[in-house]
């Protein structure tokens, strides 16, 4: 749930990201990043709104809102200002929501609000994944049970097999045998409702399976059912069955063989569970890894990439397999590797970052600006990353210094400043000048932030000059176009300096 919890956060960009679970009266956090509080009352919490609405709720500004400007998660200068949370929907029923929070008013983008939808789906996969493997647990231990305790009285036999029934519909995990000599098979009321065949009228045999099973999986299905036969270890295998209608179902197989006396395999027994959902959440999550613009990646806490999506290859040019298992300080530039590391230790000691930037090698030898944002999981010991390419915009952020440089320096050879008079000003002085460089150089001043007021830079003004010099520049300011104003100006020194 954390590593759902920290991918949420990234996609988003926003420093807190739940999941939530709520009863009558409170709502505790199953996964928190950037929020301290474990549990809350249920009339405080953002969710309850989500909740009752059963859809995605967003809230660009929670002090514009009169459902939330009074909540206690609101008040106050470090207060929730932007929600958006995606409900936990099962069977219609909404247990909680997985949202994201911000300090300060913001919106996203349909992308990110898709993003949030399909994680919230693979929070309930993940929920009802682990209810499944209890299931599949109890359903095998029922089945050891029923193979040891032959010697069971029969009403014992009887809650036996009652027991394993229900453990199988509730776990949805049907189980089945297999008579080596024969090849016949004998499946239970589950792995029928799995298959969608009548137990009543169809015949099972191993070959009738494999008609099932897709064509593309159906070698390496016998294969391995085959090969388990003279070992008897425990086995386990996914695959795609296709029912009579051309629908497919995934579904995952446990089984182990059974050896008789003289040494050579009787039987197979095993469990089959339909696992459709679950593929179909994972392959959604993997597109919209796969589709982003952005370059995602999870690394471990040794500093290794373990995922990359296709965004890196575009970027850099390293296949995925170049990179995946690499050290990514290997692709760092040799400039930034002391910060990167610095960086890193502060990352696996569970802090998440924003707006870090480095150079990474690209496979031609260049290199490439990135600016990250990562969110550390440190019980799973992996790393979460979005890194977005800067590089056009450290170039232009460089030509841009480069020219006002250059700017100053044509100034200061040929004796000209340049200024610029923001009319709105500050509230206690006025109209506000801006002056560059060399315009203190010819008043003779220290160079300030920014500039000065006008009307600090008036009273530098000759007073014989003073009022000519407002009156030409106030009709310039009323009528538009240019004009031209020659002055005298004091230096601090009783120097004059004409203008």
């Amino acid at each position: 749930f954390d590593e759902i919890t920290a991918l949420a956060a990234q996609i988003c960009g926003t420093p807190v990201a739940l999941i939530t679970l709520l009863d009558g009266s409170r709502q505790w956090c199953k996964s928190r990043i950037g929020f301290l509080q474990v549990e809350m009352p249920r009339e405080d919490s953002f969710c309850t709104h989500a909740l009752a609405g059963g859809g995605l709720l967003v809230v660009p500004d929670a002090t514009e809102d009169d459902r939330f400007r009074d909540n206690p998660l609101v008040k106050g200068r470090e207060g929730i200002r932007f929600y958006a949370g995606a409900p936990l929907l099962a069977n219609g029923a909404v247990l909680g929501t997985l949202c994201v929070m911000d300090r300060k008013p913001r919106e996203l983008d349909d992308q990110c609000l898709f993003a949030l939808e399909v994680l919230g789906r693979q929070v309930m996969m993940q929920i009802q994944s682990r209810h499944d493997v209890r299931a599949l647990k109890l359903t095998e231990s029922a089945l050891l049970k029923m193979l040891d305790q032959r010697e069971l009285r029969e009403h014992e036999q009887r809650h036996l097999v009652e027991m394993l029934t229900v453990a199988q519909e509730v776990g949805k995990v049907g189980s089945w045998e297999t008579d080596v000599a024969t090849l016949d098979v004998t499946w239970s009321a589950q792995t029928h409702r799995i298959f969608e065949t009548d137990p009543d009228s169809f015949r099972i045999t191993h070959h009738r399976f494999l008609e099932f099973v897709h064509e593309e999986d159906r070698a390496a299905v016998d294969e391995a059912f085959f090969s388990s036969l003279e070992k008897g270890d425990p086995r386990s295998l996914q695959h795609r069955i296709v029912l009579p209608d051309g629908r497919v179902k995934h579904v995952e197989e446990r089984w182990q063989t059974f050896h008789g006396k003289d040494g050579k395999p009787e039987r197979v027994i095993g469990t089959c569970q339909d696992i459709t959902q679950r593929k179909l959440a994972e392959d959604e999550r993997d597109r919209l890894f796969n589709l982003s613009l952005d370059m995602l990646c999870v690394a471990n806490f040794h500093g290794r990439f373990e995922q990359v999506n296709p965004a890196w290859t575009e970027c850099l040019g390293w296949t995925a397999e170049e990179l995946i298992g690499g050290k990514m300080n290997d692709f760092i530039h040799p400039d930034d590797q002391e910060s990167t590391v610095s960086m890193r230790a502060f990352i696996t000691a569970g802090n998440p970052i924003r707006g870090f930037e480095n150079r990474y090698r690209c496979k031609d030898g260049s290199y490439r600006w990135l600016s990250w944002n990562v969110h550390p999981v440190q019980g799973a010991g992996r790393v979460f990353s979005v890194a977005r390419d800067i590089t056009e915009r450290k170039k232009a952020d460089d030509a841009l210094r480069a020219s006002e440089a250059t700017m100053a320096t044509a100034q200061a050879i040929a004796h000209f400043g340049s200024w610029e008079l923001e009319l709105g000003g500050a509230d206690d002085g006025g109209p506000f000048l801006h002056w560059s460089e060399e315009m203190f150089r010819i008043a003779g001043l220290e160079e300030g932030a920014a500039g000065l007021p006008q009307k600090e830079f008036f009273a530098l003004v000759h007073p014989d000059d003073r009022e000519p010099l407002m009156h030409a520049g106030a009709r310039a300011i009323r009528e538009g176009g240019q004009y031209t104003a020659t002055y005298r100006l004091v230096r601090p020194g009783g120097e004059i300096r004409i203008v």
